[in-house]
């Protein structure tokens, strides 16, 4: 009976190992089929309703990269402790180098 146990995990191991990139892949595929549609010709209007809801929570790196300050307070991204709100005083009370505006105070 010791040495069923052994055997036993092993085969456990090949079969997980086999199983879960299979999982993998269905669930990718799931979140295609949600994002890009089914084919069907209103899939489409459903896909820029979804990305037009959500298109305020994503940060898109490539919109504006010709501009320097991204939060338009006249201190350039790479010396801004907060550069996506303005804060043209650039406060920072605990001297962490992230601006107050930008974190919480609680």
């Amino acid at each position: 009976m010791a040495s069923a146990l052994p055997n036993m995990k092993k085969a456990i191991l090949i079969f997980l190992l086999m199983v879960l990139p299979w999982q993998t892949i269905a669930a990718a595929e799931r979140n295609l089929t949600h994002v890009l549609g089914t084919g069907k010709s209103n899939d489409l209007q459903f896909v820029l309703k979804h990305i037009a809801e959500h298109a305020d929570h994503i940060l898109h790196h490539h919109d504006d990269d010709a501009d320097d300050d991204d939060d338009n307070d006249t201190i350039l991204d790479i010396d801004d402790n907060c550069p996506l709100t303005a804060n043209l005083d650039q406060a920072d009370t605990n001297g962490d180098g992230i601006g107050d505006l930008c974190q919480d105070t609680d």
